[in-house]
């Protein structure tokens, strides 16, 4: 399965500036995947902020997380012809209210759901009484799960001498 995410440049406050943002995706086998958005390349200092989350997708049965990550990247100038940059890591439990600040050496976690959906059957079944005819709900059946607990019940219709009565539950 493929989950999508984006980083979009916004302001300190989460509010993307209109920027192109970068996406990245996470391929997952076996549960856990790392998402990559490539490397990020900072050419003078300041701050700059990334507004990541997950993209929506329509995976049948998936709950997506609805949280927000906003990544605060300071560059600085080495003095020596080199920069290096640092990052922290709020995060926000969807798309308004306040960025709590992420403890530091966390990481950005999106966490899904997969629930299948339900599904149902009918079923029916036949019941032969030879020697007379059958009456209706002459015969009741049920149907068990593993423990045997009664999770759904039947009763004959009425049939001819030796024809098959039908079985509804």
């Amino acid at each position: 399965q493929t989950f999508g995410f984006t980083a979009v440049p916004c302001n300190a406050s989460g509010e993307p500036t209109g920027a192109t943002g970068v996406t990245g995706e996470a391929i997952l086998s076996g549960g856990e995947k790392t998402i990559s958005f490539g490397t990020l390349t900072f050419t003078a200092p300041g701050n700059f902020y990334y507004l990541i989350s997950e993209v929506k997708g329509g995976q049948t049965g998936v709950t997506y997380d609805p949280v927000q990550y906003l990544v605060h990247i300071a560059v600085a100038d080495n003095g020596d012809g080199t920069l290096s940059a640092v990052t922290d890591l709020a995060s926000r439990s969807g798309s308004t209210g306040t960025f709590a600040p992420v403890a530091a050496g966390e990481e950005a976690v999106f966490t899904n759901v997969y629930q299948p959906l339900p599904t149902s059957i009918t079923l029916t079944g036949d019941k032969v009484l030879i020697g007379r005819d059958q009456k209706d709900d002459e015969f009741t059946f049920v149907v068990t799960d593993a423990a045997g607990k009664v999770v759904s019940v039947g009763a004959s219709k009425a049939a001819a001498n030796g024809a098959a009565g039908s079985i509804v539950f």
